[in-house]
């Protein structure tokens, strides 16, 4: 026949051949299939290894440095160091709060000179090491605030602080006119006596010494302009010390070396290589 039937679980295999010309047929009962053996077991995993400890608290000083190393970073540091003999820095190791901090004074009554250290410059820190030994100081974020609102004008060189402003010779030792005054020879109170914002700024600007140097109003011959004696410029009468000195502004084209030092190669020209330049240089705005 056509058809096998085989015990449960077993499955009929048809095999088919002739049998005297005729197509037959035949079944085989064939078992079922033995299960597949279990897969091997799955070694065990290592173990982990044990968790380092947790990193012991930063102290003042290293959370300092992460937030000095941040700021030189993103916006960069106006800086100012001090020797370790400066009157500055004995009063403050002497105080007891920061409301009783002061900014060091170098450069006049109402002036602080500063470095700017940013990533994209050459690094320079005003440290002489003759007899100075630089190692505290201030540091501020140059961002955006302290440039609108402290920082009054810039400069390629170091201005010197003696002589920096027509207002005063601040260090009397250095002054190259001995008979000036050390505090303010009219120049800054007469633009602080004005109750307008040009007057207050432009008071602000000639006190941090943004104008022409003390030096270059009384030795340098501009073209066009008359040279300040000493009693001129004691006396509040020198032209030169009445306004800043700006690099790069129209207002200032043709007063001192001012209005047109718009490029790395026009301020060279002008100041590199030349007696003084550190005197003599323009400034630039904030």
């Amino acid at each position: 026949g056509d058809t096998a039937t085989c015990r449960h679980g077993w499955t009929a295999v048809r095999n088919q051949r002739d049998c005297f010309g005729f197509r037959g047929a035949s079944y085989t009962c064939c078992p079922p299939m033995p299960p597949s053996p279990p897969p091997p077991p799955s070694p065990p995993l290592p173990p982990r290894p044990p968790r380092p400890p947790p990193l012991p608290p930063m102290s003042a000083a290293e959370r300092a440095l992460v937030r000095v190393t941040s700021a030189f970073q993103s916006h960069g540091l106006l800086t100012h160091s001090v020797g370790g003999g400066s009157r500055w820095m004995q009063d403050l190791m002497r105080t007891s709060s920061r409301h009783d901090f002061t900014v060091e004074r170098d450069c006049g009554e109402h002036c602080s000179a500063f470095t700017l250290l940013h990533p994209d410059l050459p690094l320079s820190v005003f440290a002489s090491g003759d007899g100075h030994d630089n190692g505290i100081g201030l540091a501020f974020e140059a961002s955006d605030e302290v440039w609108n609102t402290a920082v009054q004008c810039m400069s390629v060189l170091d201005s010197n602080s003696a002589n920096r402003a027509c207002c005063a010779c601040f260090e009397r030792q250095y002054c190259p006119l001995p008979s000036l005054n050390q505090r303010d020879s009219g120049y800054c109170h007469a633009a602080c006596s004005g109750g307008g914002a040009a007057e207050q700024l432009r008071c602000k600007q000639l006190a941090a010494g943004c104008g022409v140097n003390t030096m270059t109003a009384h030795w340098e011959r501009f073209p066009g302009q008359a040279q300040c004696s000493e009693q001129e410029i004691r006396d509040g009468r020198c032209r030169m010390c009445e306004r800043p000195q700006w690099c790069v502004d129209p207002g200032s084209a043709g007063f001192a070396f001012g209005g047109h030092a718009d490029t790395p190669e026009k301020w060279l020209e002008l100041f590199f290589h030349k007696p003084f330049p550190g005197t003599r240089q323009c400034k630039y705005k904030p």
